[in-house]
């Protein structure tokens, strides 16, 4: 039997159940599916690499995004593990090409993809929040056929930064005058403070004092430092500060501030930052004002 006799036969008798309420499968009474792409094919074989596209949020908000934390909007996971976990039962029925909504306690969600504590990954997200998840099955390989998929993702996402990098530098180009360049980042100074305007930072010279803001090229917010505080990074610590703002408070003096486009060579690299949503090789916008060096 096809898997859409399948589940037809699922849907017809769940729909003379009172379990069965919005086009939704029970598979307890606690878990509820609702498969609303389906694709006729065979069960997913083991020892198999899954491709997932998944959008978790938490009261409309976004808490993981495979735009975000994936090449091409894709994460993933061995799918024998995930047949190990606390949602084998919905594995077990997937196909690719298949789209499903479904809602989960954060701690399930992080457990079953992840195997980390919610805490760990993102402290704003209690371990009970309920998050509603959106799925899609994308692809499914072998380990062979998945190292080569893999590595044409990683192809094109170089490609796609040098060309978005290139494109910046030239856009920068008829903007303005005076840009530092160093190794693909290029950056230029937007303002500096007087001396009495300085800041009193309370702190020793050991302290490099930062304000700043990190942006994609696209200009979505990834993180800023508190309007009210600053960061402080030791100067005796070499890995407290990523590649890109070491240049960049070397270049500059106390009280600039500048913009810069950093390459991902000197930000996060080809593993991206999980708990940031920044993808592998995603150059980035920085706002630095160098308040202390």
């Amino acid at each position: 039997m096809s898997k859409l006799s399948f589940l037809g036969v699922i849907f017809y008798l769940l729909s003379c159940s009172s379990d069965y309420k919005d086009n939704y499968i029970l598979l307890n009474e606690n878990f509820p599916i609702r498969f609303y792409e389906v694709s006729d094919c065979d069960q997913l074989d083991s020892k198999t690499y899954l491709n997932l596209n998944i959008v978790a949020k938490s009261n409309n908000k976004v808490v993981f995004s495979s735009e975000f934390q994936g090449l091409e909007s894709i994460n993933t996971f061995y799918f024998d593990t995930l047949l190990n976990s606390n949602l084998a039962s919905l594995f077990k029925k997937l196909c690719v090409g298949d789209s499903v909504s479904f809602m989960l306690k954060s701690s399930d969600f992080y457990t079953c993809f992840f195997q980390k504590d919610t805490s760990v990954l993102f402290n704003s997200i209690s371990n009970m929040d309920s998050l509603h998840i959106n799925m899609k099955v994308v692809s499914s390989h072998d380990a062979l056929n998945q190292n080569e998929f893999e590595n044409e993702l990683i192809k094109r996402a170089k490609e796609k930064e040098v060309l978005i990098i290139n494109k910046t530098q030239e856009d920068w180009k008829k903007k303005f005058l005076d840009i530092f360049y160093f190794d693909n980042l290029f950056a230029v100074k937007v303002g500096q403070l007087s001396n009495d305007q300085f800041q009193n930072t309370d702190t020793s010279s050991q302290f490099i004092a930062l304000k700043y803001a990190i942006t994609d090229l696209n200009d979505r917010l990834i993180y800023q430092t508190s309007a009210n505080s600053l960061e402080y990074y030791d100067k005796s610590l070499n890995d407290q500060l990523l590649e890109g703002f070491k240049i960049l408070v070397n270049e500059y003096n106390m009280g600039d501030s500048v913009v810069a486009i950093v390459p991902s060579k000197m930000a996060f690299g080809n593993r991206g930052s999980f708990t940031n949503k920044i993808p592998p090789f995603t150059p980035l916008k920085i706002y630095l004002k160098i308040v202390q060096k």
